[in-house]
């Protein structure tokens, strides 16, 4: 029972990234002041989802932008100790 919970969680994670990277995709353009806060939100969906190289991705970005708030930089640390702790 626990494991069909799981995979209906996951495909619903992965429904609402979908979803949430339709709607914030335009937003994560280089021109864009809110593609931190996009990207973010992007990473961490992605990461629900299940889809890593996706999370990992969004983070990069926001890490490798010098114009990134300090804040934002931090989401990829949260997202990496995120995966270590499920996957250790």
């Amino acid at each position: 029972m626990v494991r069909t919970t799981e995979v209906v969680d996951r495909e619903q994670a992965r429904t609402k990234a979908r979803a949430l990277k339709a709607r914030l995709e335009p937003l994560t353009a280089e021109n864009n002041s809110w593609r931190f806060a996009a990207r973010e939100i992007l990473a961490f969906a992605a990461w629900s989802a299940g889809d890593m190289d996706a999370a990992t991705e969004y983070a990069s970005q926001i890490t490798e932008d010098a114009a990134a708030p300090r804040q934002a930089a931090a989401a990829r640390r949260r997202l990496r100790l995120r995966h270590q702790a499920q996957h250790p």
